[in-house]
């Protein structure tokens, strides 16, 4: 028998979820694929510009890359390394705008830190940027806010 049976059934739902959300992003990217237009987007770049992440090209989200650096954020955070999560939500926020994890991952390093408030913040922009078809991940946002803002209110009592 393992040393702490609880924490393997929680490990073991926790990769569930994660599958479950990696699975409903890869479908809403094949979804987008098929709906977006069949023609090249790409202009070629004058000479000496750079490339801009928020325009033009591909915008196909490397999801694989996404969870790998969400899973980073966390097991930063359980290291109590606040620092280097809060730089990797950074990225994750720069590299994927328009994805609720970088925002989360913001919340938490807040709440690392006890600054409720902001941590509530971050989390409801992270619900901001929610897809509706993705259950997992509303869920689980709608469920960090609400405790969030039940602590935040204890707090200001």
């Amino acid at each position: 028998m393992p040393a702490n049976p609880g924490a393997k059934r929680n490990q073991e739902k926790a990769k569930k979820k994660r599958d479950a959300a990696r699975k409903v992003r890869q479908e809403a990217n094949a979804r987008a694929k098929a709906r977006a237009p069949q023609v090249p987007v790409e202009q070629p770049l004058a000479e000496g510009e750079v490339p801009s992440p928020f325009d033009g090209g591909s915008h196909d989200a490397d999801f694989d890359a996404l969870d790998e650096l969400a899973e980073e954020v966390a097991k930063l955070l359980k290291a109590k390394k606040v620092d280097e999560a809060q730089r990797k939500s950074a990225e994750i926020v720069r590299r994927f705008p328009n994805e609720p994890d970088g925002w989360q991952g913001f919340s938490r390093v807040h709440e690392a830190r006890g600054d409720l408030p902001k941590a509530l913040a971050e989390m409801e922009r992270a619900a901001e940027r929610a897809s509706a078809e993705d259950d997992v991940t509303t869920a689980k946002i709608a469920k960090d806010l609400a405790r969030l803002r039940a602590a935040v209110a204890k707090q200001a009592r």
